[in-house]
């Protein structure tokens, strides 16, 4: 089975750049399917507000994420050099959903926002998933 590289952070600057905007999407998409009697219209005004939106997340959402991604991809290479469990994406999707649970419980958004602590879960998530570099 393919290691990940020791010294190797692509995966996690994927993750970096790309959390701000996965964070937005999926907070939108629970906010859709939490009200399913709403329909939802998109004019052109709502798509130029979203692309806004995911612009002003792409540019400030490496920011929020860099610290806890970086935590996460050297405490999975660590575990990686250590245990061989934790040598594919999907122990790495675990921990960082794992890591976004864990997150949302410290600040209180499980228990005050269901759509914050999903986005949060979800992103962390994926992060893990695309923080993964194989050799």
């Amino acid at each position: 089975m393919p290691r990940p590289h020791p010294t190797s952070f692509q995966g996690a600057g994927y993750a970096i750049l790309i959390a701000g905007p996965t964070f937005m999407i999926a907070l939108t998409l629970d906010m859709i399917c939490r009200q399913p009697s709403v329909p939802a219209t998109w004019t052109v005004g709502t798509l130029i507000y979203a692309s806004l939106i995911l612009l002003f997340a792409l540019t400030f959402g490496p920011l929020v994420a860099c610290i806890p991604i970086m935590t996460g991809t050297v405490t999975m290479q660590w575990l990686v050099s250590r245990a061989n469990l934790c040598t594919s994406r999907p122990a790495w999707l675990a921990a960082g959903l794992a890591m976004g649970t864990g997150l949302a419980i410290v600040i209180k958004a499980a228990a005050e926002s269901a759509e914050l602590s999903f986005a949060l879960i979800a992103t962390s998530g994926i992060s893990g998933w695309l923080a993964y570099t194989p050799e």
